[in-house]
């Protein structure tokens, strides 16, 4: 084996690489699967507007010649929203290209580093969607935000929680289901019973977990098959559910928005919510994309530098009394629950 320079040389003639390059899975972003798009004319826009009217006035009585007949108006309101902006870039250099395209590799690492910075961006307007800004002069609420400041209704803690519901040492499984079934409704009929929308079909959106114990099924050795999703959407059957939906979403695991302390820092947050574009829609004003072209950096110009942009309004909350929060449907104190 006499001429052979280093070991490192002889492993490397019977080295293959796999042309195949493999990525972690990752959560799917869910903010724009929840309400309608609207994007802006002006990618360039600092604020937008929408105008809501208030209609006033009564019928009254009438006498032949009479002068004090009651009138009625009509009041429009217009809101503002704003608009903020993010960047993210990516550096490359011509020794990156030319090293992954050697040795059976087959990268293409300018895509992959784009695609990495689109990303960075998707989830900062992700971010905004969910838990909205801390801006106090130009602020934008998102879904997890503060109730009171962004006017959305809650409901107090159910008296037990999912997770003690479907435990098979309940021995009260179907009494508690009950308990949470009624919340539900409760939660529900906070937005129906609102005037206009008697008959809106509300959807339901919970942390992955929660929506999890929702299909386990009840300890109960007569309805063997019974699940607090049977009994909340009743089998589905002829749109009698109390919900239109029930969507699983990351984003409102308390590991990504709740900021208390100790076990109520380990609290998940459920939306109930009409996705209507009267009642909220999702502010674009610039989609992600290349700002400019890449910039030569200091060395000797075989480095490079590019930008990209994003510009949005985040959840423009038209009707905020058509969101409904619910944070008790676990207590923090369960094994899986996570904090910030």
């Amino acid at each position: 084996m006499a001429g052979f320079n280093t070991g490192v040389a002889y492993s490397e003639m019977f080295n293959v690489v796999d042309p195949t390059v493999l990525q972690p899975k990752k959560e799917d972003l869910q903010g724009r699967t929840m309400f309608p798009l609207k994007p802006l004319s002006d990618p360039w826009a600092l604020t937008y507007e929408w105008i809501w009217k208030q209609a006033m006035g009564q019928a009254s009585d009438y006498t032949d010649r009479a002068t004090d007949i009651t009138t009625t108006d009509v009041t429009y309101h217009n809101e503002i929203g704003y608009i903020v902006e993010k960047a993210a870039g990516f550096e490359y250099s011509q020794a990156d290209i030319e090293r992954f395209h050697t040795g059976g590799r087959n990268i293409d690492i300018i895509t992959d580093r784009a695609n990495a910075t689109h990303d960075a961006l998707a989830n900062w307007e992700d971010t905004l969607i969910f838990n909205g800004n801390d801006d106090s002069q130009r602020p934008i609420y998102g879904l997890t935000s503060d109730a009171k400041k962004a006017g959305y209704q809650t409901l107090d803690d159910p008296s037990v929680t999912l997770q003690k519901v479907v435990d098979p040492a309940n021995k009260d499984a179907f009494s508690d289901a009950y308990k949470i079934i009624n919340y539900f409704m409760d939660a529900a009929s906070q937005i129906t019973l609102l005037p206009g929308y008697h008959n809106a079909k509300p959807y339901l959106a919970l942390a992955p977990k929660e929506y999890e114990l929702l299909t386990r099924p009840l300890p109960n050795q007569y309805n063997p098959d019974k699940t607090l999703w049977s009994m909340i959407q009743r089998n589905g059957a002829n749109n009698d559910g109390v919900f239109a939906g029930i969507k699983p979403i990351t984003e409102l695991e308390a590991q990504y928005w709740n900021g208390q302390k100790g076990q109520a820092g380990k609290k998940d947050m459920g939306i109930v919510y009409l996705n209507t574009a009267d009642i909220a829609q999702i502010v674009i004003a610039m989609e992600p994309r290349r700002y400019g072209e890449a910039i030569p950096t200091a060395d000797n110009g075989l480095s490079y530098k590019q930008m990209y942009m994003e510009r949005a309004g985040g959840l423009s909350v038209k009707f905020p009394s058509a969101i409904v929060q619910l944070t008790g449907l676990n207590d923090g104190s369960e094994s899986w629950a996570k904090a910030k």
